[in-house]
């Protein structure tokens, strides 16, 4: 999971955003692969979905196609993520 956030990482750093505004969303990416890796896949989830949350609120009516597109890459991840019933 961990290589696919990178990619996202990757594309949040080539992207248009200016340093301020790349930063937390940079720390949510980090923080939700920190998490899969310790096998929290819960929390890796969560964290992920809070990165959808803020790009929508943040670039949603600045730069609608770039947060589309990120919230697509951030989607497509979690769609290929199968946490088991209870951690």
């Amino acid at each position: 999971v961990c290589d696919a956030i990178s990619g996202l990482i990757d594309e949040v750093n080539s992207g248009t955003l200016n340093r301020k505004t790349k930063e937390p969303f940079l720390a949510t990416l980090k923080a939700a692969c920190a998490s899969f890796d310790r096998a929290q896949c819960k929390a890796g989830s969560n964290q992920l979905n809070a990165f959808i949350n803020k790009v929508r609120a943040q670039l949603g009516r600045t730069n609608p196609a770039e947060a589309a597109r990120l919230i697509a890459e951030a989607k497509a991840i979690l769609d290929c993520v199968d946490c088991p019933a209870e951690e």
